[in-house]
């Protein structure tokens, strides 16, 4: 049957309501910021369009016509793509032939032999960011013209690190972790070189984009990852031995496995040790201490330590917090602001707020929601040595701290913790970033 490139675009047209809808409420912002479209820049070049289209329309002619609910897909990502732009026929037509001819392609059905798993299960389950980069590397490896058309430069150039590899290597040598979550590993310019490396075939333990010295063990462990794991969960798996307890633990915890090695490895060993047995929901207040220890003295010496040292030397810590309750403080204990200003940021449900504490009973209210110590950081507020910030969500009637964080008198954050001394969360970190630009500090 003959291919028609248009056929699809009066069903765009009429449906337009409802795919917008379902673009701004369902779609990963990956999609557009990935698969960017720069059509001047492309003609710069000397790019003809239309050429483009007619190989495409030559490659996929003499495949059947693809099913009705694979058109409405094809659509759909055809106005996410375009959605600053969707009045040119031609960029459409060229996305849908290009999308129809990858799944129709040997190349999806290798992804999909490599979890054992049908086109269409593959389809159903995967994230779409994951599926659309998929299609971005396929695009790059074989029609590199069309792929500079429909991506821009900078995310060309992640894509041409594995060019010249065999596609048989890749599926044989990456980690399936590595496959299944492709976008993240494509975006993350460590774990793209990590990846490289592991596709020609080296030894991860040789590579210098490994996260750290890794042992043979943990190199094991971090190859043979969890599907369903991105690539800090996998290091994070590595460094526990495959102990999902601890690696659960700590990547709640700290979230980000870039860490000083002489911290964290031998607390791992430590809750690795014989005899060591803690409960899931007791962990946070064990790590948010050695964590708070850490930050302090910069060093932390726990060899010789046992499990019911720790607890002792944790609830010391923590009745320490809890005497710092606000009336203990007079109401009249209070320092002058720092100069920067708040910030506010606004969602859907709720608004995200970045104020500054200036009272003792601030502090010592902070200190008791969010479990850890800054209502002991009163003297230093006060002499100006520092400035203590909270992130708080707002929602209805209430209110709650979600990051204390503390800025320096150089107006560096040398501090940004969550309860219990915790990372924050990835979306809190990027509220305080925009902060930081507006207000000119380091982070």
């Amino acid at each position: 049957m003959d291919f028609k490139p248009y056929v699809t675009l009066d069903l765009v047209d009429e449906r337009m309501d409802e795919l917008t809808y379902q673009i701004q409420n369902n779609l990963s912002d990956f999609i557009v910021d990935e698969l960017s479209v720069n059509m001047h820049a492309f003609r710069k070049k000397g790019g003809c369009i239309k050429s483009l289209m007619s190989e495409l329309t030559d490659i996929i002619a003499h495949k059947a016509n693809p099913t009705p609910d694979t058109w409405y897909l094809i659509n759909t990502w055809s106005i996410a793509l375009f959605s600053s732009d969707i009045g040119t026929r031609y960029k459409n037509s060229l996305l849908c032939q290009a999308y129809c001819a990858y799944i129709f392609s040997d190349f999806i059905k290798k992804v999909a032999q490599r979890f054992h798993s049908s086109v269409g299960h593959l389809e159903e389950n995967t994230k779409p960011e994951d599926w659309f980069c998929w299609f971005a590397f396929w695009l790059n490896r074989n029609f590199p013209g069309i792929a500079s058309c429909l991506m821009s430069d900078i995310h060309l150039k992640r894509f041409r690190h594995f060019q010249d590899i065999p596609i048989q290597q890749v599926f044989d040598y990456l980690p399936e972790f590595m496959i299944w979550d492709m976008a993240e590993i494509i975006g993350d310019k460590k774990s793209r070189w990590l990846a490289k490396g592991l596709a020609e075939g080296n030894s991860l333990r040789l590579l210098s984009s490994c996260p750290m010295p890794f042992t043979k063990k943990m190199a094991h462990y971090f190859i043979n990852a969890p599907r369903n794991y991105n690539f800090n969960d996998a290091v994070w798996y590595a460094l526990c031995s495959g102990n999902i307890r601890l690696q659960t633990a700590f990547g709640k915890h700290f979230r980000n496995w870039k860490m000083d090695t002489a911290f964290i490895i031998p607390l791992i060993n430590f809750f690795k040790g014989p005899g060591i047995t803690v409960e899931q929901d007791e962990m946070p207040d064990l790590l948010g201490y050695l964590q708070h220890k850490w930050d302090e003295e910069k060093q932390l010496n726990i060899k010789g330590w046992t499990l019911a040292s720790l607890r002792r030397r944790v609830q010391e810590w923590y009745d320490e917090i809890a005497r710092n309750k606000p009336s203990f403080y007079r109401a009249d204990i209070r320092w002058d602001a720092s100069g920067y200003q708040p910030y506010e940021a606004v969602s859907d449900d709720a608004i995200y707020k970045i104020l500054e504490l200036t009272t003792a009973q601030q502090l010592a209210q902070e200190g008791t929601a969010m479990r850890h110590c800054v209502g002991t950081y009163v003297h230093k507020c006060l002499h100006n040595q520092t400035s203590i910030w909270s992130l708080r969500v707002f929602q209805a009637e209430h209110s709650r701290s979600l990051v204390t964080i503390e800025i320096n008198k150089h107006g560096t954050i040398v501090q940004a913790r969550s309860k219990r001394n915790a990372a924050p969360k990835p979306a809190y970190k990027r509220i305080i970033r925009k902060w930081v630009e507006k207000e000119g500090l380091k982070y």
